[in-house]
């Protein structure tokens, strides 16, 4: 396995990330939270809050890409993005809708915050797969 290659589709994944959650769903996500109100000097604290987090989320998405990396190399005999949608299928998106549902979330906003995490992880895995082909 190519730890370089890893490490390199891990960064795109949260700089995939931060596009996703930012420009692209920034407002929806903040309604979801009930953020849209916030002054600006809560939104900061908010950020210095998230910010104390980004390193174990960049742990996180690095293990992710590793053992994609991994199920890839070993699953050689099926497409990479059959084996990324059923990893997605099979776990990235029940963890998901378990998290939402069991979570402290709004109800009224479940579909939209399944719809928005559950989509990034789809995208993002395909990219993944699709990305991590390249140093088989």
């Amino acid at each position: 396995m190519e730890y370089i290659a890893v490490l390199l589709v891990a960064v795109v994944w949260m700089w995939a990330a931060m596009l996703w959650f930012g420009p692209l769903f920034w407002d929806l996500w903040m309604k979801i939270h009930g953020w849209e109100n916030m002054s600006k000097k809560e939104l900061k604290k908010q950020q210095k809050w998230m910010e104390k987090y980004m390193a174990l989320e960049a742990i996180n998405t690095f293990i992710m890409v590793w053992v994609l990396a991994f199920i890839l190399g070993i699953t050689t005999a099926y497409s990479p993005y059959l084996v990324a949608f059923l990893l997605w299928i099979g776990f990235l998106y029940p963890i998901v809708v378990s998290a939402v549902i069991w979570g402290a979330d709004n109800k009224k906003w479940y579909c939209h915050k399944i719809a928005v995490l559950a989509g990034f992880n789809l995208v993002f895995i395909m990219l993944a797969a699709f990305l991590l082909t390249f140093w088989k």
